[in-house]
């Protein structure tokens, strides 16, 4: 319905200009009252024009039939003022960007962006980062064509720290490099030292320093966060035993923080942005966060103090067990409770041995895959890692040749070996140091273990332990020792020749060496290995392969007189398992665990000045 009025006479010529002149000085004064707006608008920090409002949650979720695709490092970001999102969600095996203004319709997919994951903004908010077919690209919020920045087959972090300049880790044991924006060769700006990596970085305010985190060992505990001039320089530690490091504050004033996944989940603590300095203990925040094996957390936060998570739904209770045979067919083995990946098999493939948590305490149990039944064999009661991902590699036991024995890591915070009965019994200590030990191998003569030792000057090295005819330890000796990290070490069926992964080369790749000296050594991988397994009749060589850890494949040995190998060739896709797996005694199969069968991430929590909210819990 519309109202309609006659038209009316017009008025006199001065009544029209005193008119006039009364809406040029109302119009005047609009656009000075405006203006002023404006400038007080800009004068402002993002923080200080919200410091009185509260905390608000949104709940973006991910369109149906969708869900967050998971990987290393977070797949979600938020714009720099806070008012988009961004995430990476697969669709029924094809994974593009989403965009999402917050709190205002529906996620809607950013063409061009298939295949992407650990998306990041631009500091202008104009432009998305993103990492596809091992390569660095970035294109604009509205789609369009993507451009090819540089190579980066296996990330680990990225942070555009300026309109020409991009910080990426590019790898998983390499230092911060950067990246010009438009395109071009990367630079050096961190060196890590030994085996330790750089990653998952953020620049600070003012620009003149960066945040990250320095990797050490797989586990969140053992992380750092760690500060260094954007310029190039040394970094210093500032937190330990945290990883992906955030900054949340004003650098104008105020309180500011810093944000990290810590042994007991995601954590907080204030941060002195003039000193570069924590002040006072950290506390632990109720929110819960998907986290991986590397380091990373599905976490974002954005300049102007807002949050953006993807909420842990809690571990898996059970994990599946299968035989899998030279074509990738599976059939069921075990089904395993606790969430432990690391299990050693008996040389007659009927037991396994493995760590698992009782009332939050762990020790070693054995599991006979035939009688499907379960004996502990050790009473440490050492207390249970509570990062999240799963227990690391130095949870790991290993068999004796004829089983009736177990070598196995124990104590708390550092563990060494200790030997005990399959059957029960008495544990002895084989090794007292300083440093952390775990075992990885057992000779078939029952005179030799191989073990790794974490040194911090050295980072993993592979050392071995002799053993007397009544298996009393005799002396131990390093083998491999050197700057970079060396593990995984089996020896082979005849004793002459010992098996590992190091990562010397700039990724981690298979090697074998002569025993007892171990000087001579041979490169068996040729596109990235690890954790390698003989076959029992050491006429082969399995190892898990490939940039992201996907294929198992075989090389053909021959070890006398001098020691060759074959071409690998992927046997199967391994895909749907953990990485570490074992050898049947036939060869023909291999014991691997699937991966826990989580629910889907299909929601984004956003809380909007979520500052606020930290500055209450830690004043």
């Amino acid at each position: 319905m519309y109202l309609i009025t006659a038209p009316r006479a017009p008025p006199p010529v001065a009544a029209r200009i005193h008119s006039l002149r009364s809406r040029l000085l109302l119009v005047t004064v609009a656009v000075l009252a405006v203006a002023g707006a404006i400038v007080v608008w800009r004068t402002r920090s993002p923080q200080s024009a919200r410091a009185d409002t509260q905390p608000r949650r949104v709940t973006v979720r991910v369109p149906p039939g969708s869900a967050l695709a998971l990987g290393r490092g977070p797949s979600v970001a938020l714009s720099p003022d806070g008012q988009r999102l961004v995430y990476a969600a697969d669709s029924h095996g094809v994974v593009r960007l989403m965009l999402s203004a917050i709190g205002r319709g529906e996620s809607a997919p950013v063409a061009g962006t298939e295949g992407a994951s650990e998306p990041f903004f631009s500091p202008d908010g104009r432009w998305l980062g993103f990492f596809a077919d091992d390569t660095l690209k970035k294109i604009r919020v509205e789609g369009g064509s993507p451009i090819t920045l540089t190579e980066a087959p296996a990330p680990r972090g990225v942070a555009w720290i300026a309109d020409d300049t991009i910080l990426i880790a590019p790898r998983d044991n390499s230092g911060l490099w950067r990246v010009p924006a438009n395109g071009g060769p990367a630079a050096p700006l961190t060196t890590p030292d030994g085996g330790d990596s750089h990653r998952w970085p953020q620049l600070l305010p003012g620009g003149r320093h960066v945040l990250y985190t320095n990797w050490s060992g797989g586990e969140f505990d053992r992380a750092q966060l760690a500060v260094a001039p954007i310029g190039g320089g040394p970094g210093r530690v500032v937190v330990n035993g945290g990883a992906f490091g955030r900054f949340i504050g004003d650098e104008r004033g105020g309180l500011n923080y810093l944000v990290y996944v810590g042994a007991e989940g995601l954590q907080a603590v204030r941060f002195d942005l003039s000193t570069l300095e924590t002040k006072g203990a950290a506390v632990d925040l109720a929110e819960r966060v998907i986290t991986s094996r590397s380091g990373g957390a599905q976490l974002a936060v954005s300049s102007d103090g807002s949050l953006a998570l993807a909420p842990e739904a809690g571990d898996p209770i059970e994990r599946e067990l299968v035989w899998v045979d030279r074509s990738g067919a599976a059939t069921p083995a075990a089904t395993l409770r606790s969430t432990g990946i690391f299990y050693g098999l008996s040389d007659d493939g009927t037991r396994i041995v493995r760590f698992k948590g009782e009332e939050q305490h762990r020790d070693v149990w054995i599991e006979d895959l035939l009688k499907t039944t379960s004996t502990r064999i050790s009473f440490h009661a050492d207390p249970l890692p509570s990062a999240t991902p799963p227990p690391a590699e130095r949870l790991s036991a290993v068999w004796s040749p004829d089983g009736a024995h177990v070598v196995y890591a124990a104590g708390h915070p550092v563990t060494n070996l200790f030997v005990a009965p399959a059957d029960g019994g008495s544990s002895e200590r084989l090794t007292t140091s300083e440093h952390e030990q775990w075992p990885t191998s057992w000779s078939h003569d029952s005179r030799t273990i191989a073990f790794v030792e974490r040194d911090p000057r050295s980072a993993t090295d592979i050392w071995l332990l002799t053993l007397d005819a009544a298996r009393a330890a005799q002396g131990v000796r390093p083998l491999v020792r050197t700057p970079f990290s060396e593990s995984a070490a089996v020896i082979s069926p005849d004793g002459r020749w010992l098996a590992y992964h190091s990562n010397e080369s700039g990724r981690y790749e298979v090697y074998v060496r002569l025993l007892p000296d171990g000087g001579r050594r041979w490169q068996v991988s040729t596109d990235s290995g690890v954790y390698p397994r003989w076959s029992p009749r050491g006429n082969e060589l399995f190892f898990r392969s490939g940039p992201t850890r996907a294929g198992l494949s075989s090389a053909s040995v021959r070890a006398r007189p001098d020691f060759e190998s074959s071409v690998p060739r992927e046997l199967f896709d391994a895909s749907p398992y953990e990485t570490p797996f074992a050898t049947a005694p036939d060869a023909a199969r291999f014991l691997m665990m699937r991966h826990a069968a989580a629910e889907p991430a299909t929601e984004i929590t956003v809380v909007v000045n979520w500052l606020a909210e930290l500055r209450q819990r830690l004043p």
